[in-house]
Formats: C-alpha cells, structure tokens, sequence
C-alpha cells in the first residue's frame, strides 16, 4: 500500500494546468494507471508540482514500450 493511495488523478485535475490535463486525457487507459501509480507515490503536491517531470519520465518509458494497450 502506497502513503497516498486515496487519491485519485480526478481529485487534483482542478489544481493542474490545461497543459496538464490535455496530457492526461490523452492517455490510454493502461498508461493512465501508470501515472496514477505514480500519483499514488509521490503524492498530491508534488505531483502537481512536479507533472512535467513525471510527464517526460512517462514518455521516455512510451518510447521503449513494444506492447499495444
């Protein structure tokens, strides 16, 4: 169990930028629960903070991934 478990990518979309949840809409659904993971991680505030990072990291993990969702 994750320190931040409760919370959900629906719950911090009003705190993140347009840019932000552009991004999030275009994601699959497998890649999607990727970065809700992460959410589930770090946190809230950070990522908030911090999505451009996790952002890019995500995109560099697309870019080797050979499966199809």
């Amino acid at each position: 169990m994750y320190p931040h478990d409760h919370v959900t990518l629906e719950s911090i979309l009003p705190r993140l930028p347009v840019e932000a949840v552009s991004w999030l809409d275009s994601l699959s659904p497998g890649w999607r629960a990727s970065v809700e993971n992460q959410l589930h991680i770090v946190g809230a505030d950070s990522f908030v903070a911090y999505w451009r990072t996790y952002r890019d990291e995500l995109a560099f993990d697309m870019a080797f991934d050979l499966t199809e969702d």
